[in-house]
């Protein structure tokens, strides 16, 4: 067959237009009679589709007439597979429908034990809140008598040989942090998250249960109450057992006078090494924590340092202006002693009272300063090296009221004496 002068794709174009199809074959003639040339092959075009379309349904023309003889007995043959493949389907939605309800009945089981098992926890710990607080109490007790023996001792100036008994018979250190630790982590618990999860718990659909929300709460209430109550007193037994450490740290206080007293020793210039000393176990407790019991390796909370660095300083310093009031008294006192003695020998003779004003009790030429002097001199270093170390506890002076008087009664003592001579 010729090739007719236009693409027979082109019918079979979604965007097919005749006039645009028209144009395009007329731009392709060269004569007048295009028009009647394309008709012409359009109709022969025509007349080889529908020579096609017949020899297509010539083709299986044959196989449809037999069609019907064909599907003589398949009507029957579908008649007697429907009903196994009913009885079939039947079956197996009765298996699933025992299986849906075999894991629903299952999962229902696992979600009441899940239910039940936090309902369990959640009031076992209601149960066990009173027990707690009670067992802090009689904890808080044996601590507090305890560290009171200790600090008595340590203020009557037995300090160095009931700290061995001391060490025995308070309640250990490493018990009271933890105690501390579990109480603020108990408070915290109530007021943050328990509260929400028992009534969450108790809420949900628990068969003759009844919710009396008012009781509950006022019962976490109460045992936020009891725990809040608890803290100082626990706080206090804390920092009187710190305290009870850190006492026998300042017996060396005690022998500044011997090492100025008729020694010849040069002012001093510095603080006593014995200083670092008197915190040290607040320190270690505050900070170090570095001790045997692994199980404590966490980090002081802010409160519990607070309170037991108020309690430990104030008792500290307190002790510490004893002491200090009481060598200032003894210095003033052979202060007073020499000054007489020095007026006797002046009455004396003039040459006896130029003599005692040079050695000035100092008993070697050295005139710069008196023993006295001296001894003042490294009571007032000691006492700034004590407040230097109250301040990288992270405490400020005026929170100590014990160590500002202790402060003053150094610059008191120290101007006086300047006044006096």
């Amino acid at each position: 067959m010729a090739p007719y002068c236009f693409n027979r794709e082109v019918f079979f174009d979604t965007n097919f237009r005749v006039d645009r199809f028209i144009a395009t074959c007329r731009a392709r003639g060269t004569d007048a009679a295009s028009l009647e040339a394309l008709r012409g092959e359009l109709s022969v075009y025509l007349k080889a589709l529908k020579n096609e379309l017949v020899e297509l349904i010539n083709k299986d023309y044959a196989d449809f007439v037999n069609l019907s003889s064909n599907l003589v007995g398949v009507d029957k043959a579908i008649r007697d597979l429907r009903e196994p493949l009913r009885s079939v389907r039947e079956e197996v939605v009765a298996v699933a429908e025992e299986m849906d309800s075999a894991v629903q009945n299952v999962n229902r089981r696992l979600a009441e034990r899940a239910r039940v098992r936090e309902m369990k926890a959640s009031l076992q710990l209601f149960l066990n809140l009173s027990d707690v607080v009670q067992k802090i109490e009689k904890l808080l007790d044996i601590a507090s008598s305890s560290s009171d023996a200790a600090t008595a001792d340590a203020l009557a100036g037995t300090a160095a040989d009931s700290a061995g008994p001391a060490a025995s018979t308070a309640f250990p250190l490493d018990t009271l942090l933890r105690v501390a630790f579990d109480v603020e982590a108990l408070q915290t618990l109530l007021a943050n998250t328990f509260f929400q999860l028992i009534f969450q718990v108790l809420r949900r659909e628990v068969p003759g249960f009844g919710v009396d929300e008012p009781v509950c709460e006022a019962a976490v209430e109460e045992g936020l109450a009891s725990l809040s109550r608890l803290l100082p007193d626990l706080y206090a037994a804390l920092g009187q057992h710190v305290t009870s450490l850190c006492l026998p740290n300042l017996a060396p206080v005690r022998g500044v006078i011997s090492m100025y007293r008729m020694t010849n020793k040069e002012a001093p210039t510095r603080a006593s090494a014995f200083v670092p000393l008197m915190l040290a176990p607040l320190e270690a407790t505050l900070f170090a924590r570095d001790g045997s019991d692994k199980s404590l390796a966490r980090p002081v909370s802010s409160s519990v340092r607070r309170a037991v660095a108020g309690v430990v300083l104030t008792e500290v310093s307190r002790r510490y202006l004893h002491i200090v009031s009481d060598l200032l008294a003894t210095v003033r006192k052979t202060e007073d002693s020499l000054l007489r003695l020095k007026k006797r020998k002046m009455k004396a003779t003039t040459s006896a009272a130029s003599t005692a004003a040079d050695g000035g009790g100092g008993g070697g030429g050295n005139v710069a300063r008196t023993d006295e002097e001296k001894i003042r001199l490294q009571i007032h270093l000691d006492v700034d090296a004590f407040g230097e170390q109250i301040s990288r506890l992270g405490v400020r002076h005026d929170d100590v009221p014990t160590y500002v008087e202790l402060r003053e009664c150094v610059k008191a003592a120290r101007e006086g004496a300047g006044a006096a001579t």
